[in-house]
């Protein structure tokens, strides 16, 4: 089993959420051809300009998905560290795993400094 990671460009000046879309999408499947129905099935799609459902400035909603390498970490350690630097929605990235279950990123709340704090709820 592979990742492959599909990146939403904010066409319009906002991004798609729901349950299964955010900022970064992530499948995880046997081989690239698979994810992308996948992706497909759950709202992901190309040619958004031309088929005027996106911005024209801003261009096409999605990218095409492609293999995550993480290198020496673990898949949920890289996209934590991604969503941290990155990130622009809450959650960052949904990963949807290939036993049908999903798992979620949330970006670090950090101060001036570059430093995670805790949330502060009034």
């Amino acid at each position: 089993m592979a990742f492959f990671m599909w990146r939403q460009n904010n066409s319009g000046g906002h991004f798609v959420v729901d349950d299964d879309l955010t900022w970064r999408v992530v499948i995880e499947s046997d081989d690239y051809e698979q994810a992308e129905i996948y992706a497909l099935g759950i709202g992901v799609y190309y040619d958004g300009v031309d088929e005027g459902r996106d911005c024209r400035c801003c261009g096409d909603r999605w990218y095409e998905g492609q293999e995550l390498d993480c290198e020496d970490q673990t898949l949920v350690e890289h996209l934590q560290e991604y969503a941290d630097d990155y990130g622009w929605e809450n959650p960052s990235v949904i990963i949807h795993y290939a036993d049908g279950t999903k798992g979620t990123i949330t970006r670090a709340v950090k101060n001036q400094a570059n430093e995670p704090v805790e949330a502060v709820l009034e």
